[in-house]
């Protein structure tokens, strides 16, 4: 928990500059109003969840088993947006995802 705690607060700092200084829709999204409020809050709230269970399965797994599991995770995104949005995929997402399980495999097969 402390980790997590240390890794937000190093991750608002780092964010901070770019939401107040940038011309750019987060800046947009933020003073909107309350319609985007929720969202906002489901955002940060989906991403502390999303960073403690990382780093729960690296403490529960070892670190090799946990780094195959988050790095199939562009993968997966753009499989789930595939499958969700109708987003076309391109030949890059081929090429990266063999390379994703041909790395998933050397590390399992050889770790």
């Amino acid at each position: 928990m402390t980790l997590l705690f240390i890794d937000s607060i190093i991750a608002a700092v780092i964010m901070l500059p770019f939401v107040f200084f940038s011309n750019g829709s987060i800046k947009d999204v933020l003073v909107s109003g309350k319609t985007s409020l929720p969202l906002i809050v489901l955002s940060i709230a989906l991403a502390t969840l999303a960073n403690f269970l990382i780093f729960s399965s690296i403490k529960n797994l070892n670190a090799s088993t946990a780094s195959v599991i988050e790095i199939s995770y562009p993968f997966f995104v753009i499989l789930f947006s595939y499958i969700l949005f109708r987003s076309v995929p391109n030949f890059y997402f081929f090429i990266g995802g063999a390379f994703v399980f041909i790395g998933s495999f050397i590390i399992i097969k050889f770790a």
